[in-house]
């Protein structure tokens, strides 16, 4: 993979991309979207690689971001 091979090259484009986080969660009998939460201007999770539901609050990975967001349901 290109990304791999250059690791710095993924930290350059992304500079370019939207600053837009997103998560969907779908039901698991038809794909439907049950609910979405959108961080429009990137401010806290530009990037979304892992979500976690547990106690009631989601908790937010990336691998661009070093910190863990945590969001209360």
């Amino acid at each position: 993979s290109f990304a791999l091979a250059f690791p710095g090259s993924v930290r350059q484009v992304q500079q370019y991309l939207p600053q837009h986080g997103l998560i969907v969660e779908l039901d698991k009998e038809f794909g439907h979207i049950v609910r979405s939460f959108h961080d429009a201007e990137g401010l806290v999770v530009p990037s979304v690689s892992q979500v976690t539901e547990y106690n009631n609050h989601l908790y937010f990975g990336s691998y661009y971001l070093n910190h863990i967001a945590v969001f209360k349901l």
